[in-house]
């Protein structure tokens, strides 16, 4: 029998790890052995990227179910790039309310282009939203 040698890494290593790979891969890992059982949920970085494969509905099923099971006490920054079969204005809404309801300090948007080559549908540029800056003015209320 082969020793699991990888499981005895301590878990900011493990965390690294993780922290590589597309979440979809790291959700997966959870069936590796109970120590990775939740795991993943403990990552400070969510990237939620189009290149998990996914069709547009098993998508957003997939985002929902991973907001309902991951321990955001953890969560710093959450990157979100969905691609043009993805992007769905409840899952954007979605995504902002987890992010603000979870205090995230790093939250990165990008959209994809319509199909007239515009980021929504005014062609206007993102701006960078300061999560810090948000939080700590609506505490100071």
């Amino acid at each position: 029998m082969e020793v699991d040698r990888l499981s005895n890494l301590p878990d900011d290593l493990m965390l690294d790890i993780l922290g590589r790979m597309n979440i979809k891969c790291a959700v997966q890992t959870s069936i590796l052995s109970k120590r990775w059982t939740r795991l993943w949920t403990r990552l400070p970085t969510l990237n939620l990227n189009s290149d998990m494969e996914f069709d547009p509905e098993s998508y957003k099923d997939f985002l929902y179910s991973l907001f309902n099971h991951y321990d955001a006490s953890n969560l710093h920054t959450c990157n979100f790039s969905p691609g043009d079969e993805e992007w769905d204005e409840q899952l954007v809404d979605a995504v902002i309310d987890y992010a603000l309801s979870n205090e995230v300090i790093d939250l990165t948007l990008r959209c994809p282009l319509n199909e007239k080559g515009e980021k929504f549908s005014t062609g206007e540029v993102v701006r960078p939203l300061d999560l810090r800056r948000l939080l700590s003015k609506e505490k100071l209320c």
